[in-house]
């Protein structure tokens, strides 16, 4: 990052955090985060800064309660029309996001569709990353995690131990959203039952299994 700013517009702005896009002289945009310094873990954000995921937005610059990502062109998934025949493709990608992040012992905490970006290329970006934590696979307690939140799974809620399933029901609500629960188009919904379920240990282990039975129905699906 380098240059001038030359606009600033405030997007999102509460008690403890605010997002707002920056646009330098040269025309390009960033997403600035700001955050109260106890509820951004800056260990966490360390390591996600460290590598570039195909399916998460790059974090450019990062201090104590402050984070910079990339700006993707596009809209997010409350409010982007996936084109026809993209829907599957777009669900895949959401996994590969997500999975990727658990690769590296990272849980997202907050994923559903206003945090995820369909780009104007068709690519797909998990934003949104204030809430990331690293729980190297095992299971944390935060009793600074902000919620409840409207997709977050019940352990999350009650401020109990989670670990990335909890990514896992989440996943399944945002499925369930963005598809508007349209299971005779995309007969899909025991795989987003599963992901729902309200017992951790109930829901599917891991993120590629989930795409993993999304895509044998797909493949069923597209030889009908």
């Amino acid at each position: 990052m380098s240059g001038i700013i030359t606009g600033c517009f405030t997007i999102n702005d509460n008690d403890y955090r605010s997002t707002a896009i920056l646009t330098y002289d040269d025309g390009t945009k960033y997403v600035c985060k700001y955050s109260l310094p106890e509820l951004m873990d800056y260990d966490t954000v360390a390591r996600l800064a460290a590598v570039e995921l195909s399916n998460v937005v790059k974090i450019i610059r990062f201090v104590s309660g402050s984070m910079t990502t990339e700006f993707v062109e596009g809209e997010d998934l409350s409010k982007a029309t996936i084109p026809e025949g993209k829907m599957f493709d777009v669900i895949f990608q959401i996994c590969d996001g997500l999975s990727e992040l658990h690769d590296l012992g990272i849980i997202h905490r907050d994923i559903k569709p206003a945090n995820i970006i369909l780009g104007l290329d068709g690519a797909v970006k998990i934003i949104d990353l204030e809430n990331i934590r690293y729980t190297n696979g095992g299971k944390i307690v935060d009793p600074n995690y902000p919620g409840p939140q409207e997709y977050a799974a019940l352990e999350m809620q009650l401020l109990l131990e989670v670990d990335h399933r909890a990514d896992i029901y989440s996943l399944g609500a945002t499925i369930d959203e963005i598809i508007k629960r349209d299971y005779d188009k995309y007969p899909i919904r025991d795989i987003v039952t599963k992901c729902m379920e309200e017992l951790p240990e109930n829901r599917y282990y891991s993120v590629k299994e989930v795409k993993e039975e999304i895509m044998k129905v797909a493949q069923m699906f597209n030889n009908d």
